[in-house]
């Protein structure tokens, strides 16, 4: 179960760096959510879940038309050895 889970926040992490590259200053959700592939709702969740492995610092914006901002903290290769 955790091997699978480590291996879904590599794909995610994978689909910010593949869309946005390392770092991005302004984003709405809808463009995370189409990045990830999922709802809006779910973004926050994953950003989070990101954000608590250090793999990305992430600034939620607050509000409705307020955008995101985050940054990849790790390089996606350090970690695709490893799968």
């Amino acid at each position: 179960m955790d091997n699978s889970a480590t291996t879904i926040q590599l794909q995610r992490l994978n689909q910010l760096e593949t869309r946005f590259g390392r770092n991005v200053n302004n984003v709405d959700k809808f463009e995370l959510a189409e990045a990830l592939i999922c709802s809006t709702r779910n973004v926050t969740n994953i950003m989070k879940s990101l954000s608590a492995l250090g793999w990305i610092t992430w600034n939620p914006g607050r509000g409705r038309a307020i955008n995101q901002a985050f940054r990849l903290c790790t390089l996606l290769k350090r970690y695709s050895s490893h799968g």
